[in-house]
């Protein structure tokens, strides 16, 4: 990353700007306990610090480090590698997120197991997308002010945010996705709150335009605004996209969404 940073900086178009893309949550305790705190920890800094940490502050979390080296042959960081991420910062960060984690650890030696920590559990009361993941706009807002403040104030666009619903139910050749419409008003709801808060968050992209072949689902889950027959290619707007143009056309964030 460092290395191609500094590629650009020295290339013709070095008046543009360059940055990373990271998949980012909050990460939450299932519990109050001493346990599923230190879950979090550990959880938050293979997830979130890995990756954060060294593109900003050119260093890897010291705790995890030794955690992993007891478990892992670890390749060695050289200095030099450290030093080049240091004097080749990024302008912006660009943040993919859809959902939060909730972890926990039911015995001691949990805690040295990444899939034990992050095993998913449907939690009553809270609502899931069709991939399973819990909907969690407060995750958003809580992940935006906390990169703001542990890493200086970043210049922040949301390069994917988005919902899988089924999208099988249409009224007047429109796909009735009332799912995914609540969905994105709450994220932008929880975006704009996090400007409110001084945030410096300039760009938000919706996931996805049109429905779509998914890394791990294949074709069998959607999440584009505008619906995608995979025999014809015909392409069906939802209503989440007549929504999604009338908050646009609005201006976005300087609306009451």
């Amino acid at each position: 990353h460092a290395k191609a940073v500094q590629s650009f900086r020295q290339s013709e178009y070095s008046d543009g700007k360059i940055g990373i893309t990271l998949n980012l949550s909050s990460i939450y305790p299932k519990s109050d306990s001493q346990l599923d705190k230190m879950a979090v920890y550990i959880v938050d800094n293979i997830t979130n610090r890995w990756f954060l940490d060294p593109v900003f502050k050119g260093s890897y979390p010291r705790v995890l480090l030794s955690f992993l080296k007891k478990r892992f042959n670890l390749p060695k960081i050289p200095k030099n590698d450290l030093t080049l991420l240091k004097e080749n910062p990024m302008d912006f960060l660009g943040l993919n997120n859809y959902s939060c984690l909730r972890v926990g650890a039911n015995k001691p030696e949990d805690l040295t197991n990444v899939e034990a920590l992050t095993k998913g559990e449907v939690i009553e009361g809270r609502e899931y997308s069709e991939t399973g993941w819990e909907v969690s706009p407060e995750g958003l807002y809580d992940l935006l002010i906390r990169i703001d403040r542990d890493y200086n104030h970043p210049l922040i666009y949301i390069t994917e945010n988005g919902m899988a619903c089924k999208d099988d139910k249409l009224i007047n050749g429109v796909v009735q996705d009332d799912d995914r419409m609540s969905y994105l008003k709450r994220y932008l709801e929880a975006a704009h709150r996090a400007i409110s808060a001084g945030v410096n968050l300039k760009g938000y992209f919706a996931w996805s335009l049109m429905d779509n072949f998914e890394w791990f689902e294949g074709y069998s889950k959607r999440f584009g605004l505008i619906r995608t027959n995979f025999k014809t290619q015909e392409r069906i707007l939802k209503k989440s996209a007549l929504w999604y143009h009338d908050v646009i056309e609005k201006n976005g964030f300087d609306m009451e969404i």
